[in-house]
């Protein structure tokens, strides 16, 4: 079996599995320099690499001159790659089931925004103008959700039930999917843009089934939202980078602040692992303290009467 031949067997089978076309073209991008080195070692057909083979380039991964991270990528790629071709039933064991798993040191999410800040940065829309109910829909929905920027603008008008304050998140990461709360504020902003806004957006294009529309009818993509909220976030004079992934770190982290029980965040956030939400911990040390004296019972316990 030829790269060729496998790789497009491969995208097939990540696309089937609800992978995002960005992470397609990440992973292919990273099973390029595989082809590469199989191809310096004469190595033409996928059924001949060996245990032994995966580990001599698995030390030219380590070797070359780039940040940690990238290296994880590169062998993810080629594991990912061998698990799909034994789940297919074209190898019969998988060769890089012992390829060394390379470890990213604990990576603590970029600074998030304060209580203050977040009410600076909600001002900033112009709720007089269209784009302007839409964007503060938007962040009000970001913040209280947690959502990633992928997943909102995939969402539709059926995603939505404010009778019921949810809303489904139907393609998350790897393609997992759940139910998350929505918030009151969250709720009144979107309940005015569905009913003043997104029609008058929808008249140019009425089949257009996306939850956030740009002017033209067209489903909004993460560049704009991107835009919108570093713009925003330049009008509130924040000096910190913010993104919409931003919203996503402070929600998790004020959720904790106030005492929210972390697994109840992992499922909110759609983390597949609690270690995941878990680096959320290591922010706010003092505030977890503070919550297990208020909660646990042999801190809350009275004392026995004598």
């Amino acid at each position: 079996m030829t790269s060729n031949e496998a790789l497009m067997e491969f995208r097939a089978w990540l696309k089937s599995s609800y992978y995002r076309p960005a992470t397609l073209v990440t992973i292919t991008a990273h099973l390029r320099p595989f082809w590469a080195w199989l191809s310096s070692e004469g190595i033409t057909d996928l059924r001949l690499v060996t245990q032994s083979i995966l580990e001599r380039y698995a030390v030219q991964v380590q070797r070359r001159p780039v940040c940690q991270g990238a290296r994880i990528n590169l062998l993810y790629a080629v594991k990912k790659l061998f698990h799909f071709l034994v789940e297919s039933n074209q190898l019969l064991i998988d060769p890089a089931v012992r390829l060394p798993s390379l470890k990213l040191g604990v990576q603590l999410p970029r600074p998030t925004l304060t209580r203050e800040e977040i009410q600076k940065l909600f001002a900033q829309p112009n709720t007089s103008l269209l784009h302007g109910i839409r964007d503060r829909a938007i962040l009000e929905l970001l913040y209280s959700t947690g959502i990633r920027s992928g997943e909102a603008v995939l969402l539709t008008v059926y995603d939505v039930d404010l009778s019921a304050g949810l809303l489904k998140v139907r393609h998350g990461k790897g393609g997992r999917s759940r139910v998350v709360p929505i918030g009151r504020e969250a709720a009144k902003w979107l309940k005015e843009y569905l009913e003043k806004i997104r029609p008058r957006q929808n008249r140019l294009r009425p089949h257009e089934r996306a939850l956030f529309l740009i002017p033209t009818g067209h489903a909004c993509c993460q560049r704009t939202l991107e835009k919108a909220v570093r713009r925003y976030a330049r009008m509130a004079k924040i000096k910190k980078r913010v993104t919409c992934h931003t919203f996503r770190h402070t929600c998790a982290t004020h959720l904790l602040e106030a005492g929210a029980d972390i697994c109840a965040i992992q499922a909110l956030l759609g983390h597949r692992r609690l270690s995941t939400t878990q680096i959320y911990t290591r922010l706010r040390p003092v505030d977890v303290k503070a919550m297990h004296q208020r909660t646990h019972p042999r801190e809350v316990a009275r004392p026995l009467r004598e």
